[in-house]
């Protein structure tokens, strides 16, 4: 026993290196993160199971009929939704394009587009699983059928803090004197015919009462003559 001490103890010491090269070999490099604490991923290959909108890409201008391209070959989804919404969406309301249960590598659907107001929307793939759903959101995207673009207005002297120069201006000429148009004095009217005054009122409510006072009297007279024939006669 005391002859196999020394041998063991001999084998013992030449497995540690083998060991420890060993651990080397099978050591698999994990990926460093960057400055943010998160991971560098690479972009996922065609082949790979993935999620995402390949086209179109944030802040592109769509018109007419797009084709949205994308990957859903990610094992173990029950169903995937595309959808689309306002930029400006503070309701978090979405409008169903296209929905599915397969795998998918290539066009997901064709958007007209041109049944929209020209503006700025979203795009949304959501993949549901049996206790999760993931999304891939892609905004904005510029819907441009009946206008363009407006570019960027260059920045002006107050935004870079530069001062803009002034203009020259040059002294007036003695011509140069500003003058006023004369307004124009309205045209007055001409008299309407129609228009009665009011002596000719009192003229004619004059002539009516003397017609009528004269009418009643000539009868009057009439009646008393009458009157009187009648009683001779008796």
């Amino acid at each position: 026993m005391r002859r196999l001490l020394p041998v063991l103890l001999i084998l013992v010491w030449m497995s540690l290196p083998v060991a420890a090269s060993a651990q080397e070999g099978d050591s698999t490099p994990t990926p460093n993160p960057d400055a943010t604490g998160q991971a560098e991923l690479s972009p996922p290959q065609p082949g790979s199971p993935a999620i995402g909108i390949a086209y179109p890409a944030p802040g592109d201008t769509l018109e007419g009929l797009v084709e949205i391209s994308g990957l859903i070959t990610l094992p173990g989804f029950n169903l995937w939704q595309l959808s689309f919404a306002y930029a400006d969406n503070p309701t978090d309301t979405w409008f169903l394009l296209a929905s599915g249960s397969e795998p998918l590598s290539g066009p997901l659907h064709y958007w007209d587009t041109s049944t929209l107001t020209d503006g700025d929307y979203s795009l949304r793939l959501r993949v549901f699983f049996s206790d999760a759903y993931r999304d891939v959101l892609v905004t904005p995207v510029r819907v441009r059928n009946y206008s363009q673009d407006t570019p960027t207005p260059a920045p002006t002297a107050a935004e870079t803090g530069v001062p803009a120069p002034s203009a020259t201006q040059a002294p007036p000429t003695a011509t140069s004197t500003a003058t006023r148009t004369p307004r124009l004095t309205p045209t007055p009217l001409p008299p309407n015919p129609v228009i009665v005054e009011n002596e000719e009122i009192y003229t004619a409510l004059l002539q009516g009462t003397g017609i009528t006072g004269a009418a009643f009297l000539f009868f009057g007279i009439l009646l008393y003559i009458g009157h009187k024939i009648s009683h001779r006669r008796k």
